[in-house]
């Protein structure tokens, strides 16, 4: 028998959990849903009971990224995926904050929709509502992260608290937008998701 960590077992568990959503929504209608992705991402919303009002929110369904690359290790030293393009821009931000004496690293890149959901199960296993989670959380399916062009740019600190008080984040306010990112949650947006200066997506 094959001995599995804990958190392998729940993914386990969540992604059967999932599937046989899918087959029993399937079952009862087999053009439910649209396509397979929207099944996947319907069931896991039921799931986890997210409201059937999450997308008044005004966010987007994202679909995960195709075009996936290794972060290098000469700008980060653990393993990261990022989209294709979206390297090409933070790597030559990221080179020219080094020019100005500003270190920055990344926590977050690419995050499938089975690491989203990971991510939910972790807090609603610590004791949060899914109403709480959802204001730091994206669903799964609307995590800008699923396109590979969504950053977590850290501090040296590593503290998220703190971040706007950093050089770092007073360096991205000045620079980020010339390089074709913008930062996705600022105070009171629209989305009723916390505020993240840490959280940056390369649109251009």
């Amino acid at each position: 028998m094959v001995n599995l960590a804990p958190k392998a077992i729940a993914r386990r568990a969540l992604h059967l959990a999932w599937k046989t959503s899918v087959w029993i929504e399937r079952q009862r209608s087999p053009k439910a849903d649209g396509d397979p992705y929207t099944r996947k991402i319907n069931a896991i919303h039921r799931l986890f009971k997210i409201p059937n009002d999450y997308t008044s929110r005004g966010l987007v369904l994202h679909r995960e990224c195709s075009s996936l690359v290794l972060l290098p290790k000469a700008l980060q030293n653990r393993s990261l995926l990022i989209d294709r393009e979206t390297l090409k821009a933070y790597s030559a931000m990221y080179e020219r904050a080094r020019e100005d004496n500003v270190a920055m690293s990344l926590k977050w890149a690419y995050r499938s929709v089975d690491d989203q959901s990971q991510l939910i199960l972790d807090r609603l296993r610590w004791g949060s509502s899914i109403t709480q989670i959802l204001t730091s959380v994206a669903a799964p399916g609307y995590s800008e992260h699923h396109t590979g062009r969504a950053v977590d740019i850290m501090a040296p600190s590593d503290s998220t608290a703190d971040f706007e008080k950093t050089e770092v984040f007073l360096w991205l306010q000045e620079n980020a937008k010339s390089f074709g990112f913008t930062m996705s949650y600022p105070r009171e947006n629209p989305h009723n998701i916390i505020y993240e200066p840490w959280h940056w997506l390369y649109e251009s």
